[in-house]
């Protein structure tokens, strides 16, 4: 059912030469990945003969090849009409797997507990899916905020004693205004309007400083383990967010 497997992945996206919708037009048709296309030595419109563990044999034509970039997803995954696999399998009326697709991922774990108290079969998040890298990514995430936390506490120290220091150096200064009928506001005042106009500069700064950095981070390529294809780092500039702050949307 090409059509409902849109609605709940993007392997349609992936596509590098057919798609889903080829098999409709061909119900003897498979669709499979990058990778094992070159393990076989396959191409596009060869004829695969399938066997399955009940004995049945049969000839399905390739009318897609897709490619995720996953390199043990793109040597293991194919796709046909599920008839067919229930036929090959013969398995009739028969679905191993339902994939469920939520607007709110972070309902996922909550859905699948629901899913098993109400009809009794295994319900798998992807958070229970994706376990390990979860582990991985907590641990990251306490090192890098760890990190980050220890550098502003530094810098807030550096700030002070920057302030500070001008602040002593300025004594003399601050007397002869003094002096002339200044008020300690006014003083106060002084100094709070030069701290202002300095954080407003330093802030602009920091930003156009910060999204070259952005910038140059996206030109950075890299091959994760497990990945077919180098890919450049994955930076997150926001919903309907502009990486330049004056460009119109």
């Amino acid at each position: 059912m090409p059509d409902l497997m849109k609605d709940v992945s993007t392997i349609d996206e992936k596509f590098v030469a057919g798609g889903l919708d080829a098999l409709d037009a061909n119900p003897n048709g498979i669709v499979i990945g990058a990778g094992l296309v070159q393990k076989l030595g396959l191409r596009m419109g060869d004829n695969l003969n399938i066997a399955a563990n009940t004995g049945q044999v049969q000839t399905l034509k390739i009318v897609g090849i897709f490619k995720t970039g996953n390199a043990h997803y793109d040597e293991d995954q194919s796709f046909t009409v599920l008839k067919r696999a229930q036929a090959l399998f013969d398995r009739p009326n028969i679905a191993n797997t339902f994939i469920v697709k939520l607007d709110d991922a972070n309902r996922a774990r909550l859905v699948a507990r629901d899913i098993e108290n109400r009809i009794g079969y295994k319900a798998e998040s992807w958070q229970e899916a994706s376990q390990d890298l979860e582990s991985v990514l907590l641990v990251r995430n306490i090192i890098m905020y760890t990190v980050v936390s220890a550098i502003l506490i530094v810098a807030s120290f550096g700030i002070y004693n920057v302030i500070s220091t001008v602040v002593f150096e300025k004594t003399r200064d601050i007397a002869i205004l003094k002096s002339i009928g200044f008020t300690p506001s006014d003083v106060r005042r002084v100094f709070v309007i030069e701290g202002v106009i300095m954080g407003l500069i330093g802030s602009a700064m920091g930003i156009i400083l910060g999204i070259g950095v952005m910038r140059g981070l996206e030109l950075v390529q890299v091959k994760p383990p497990g990945e077919s294809d180098i890919i450049t780092l994955p930076i997150y500039w926001g919903r309907n967010c502009s990486p330049w702050p004056w460009a119109s949307p």
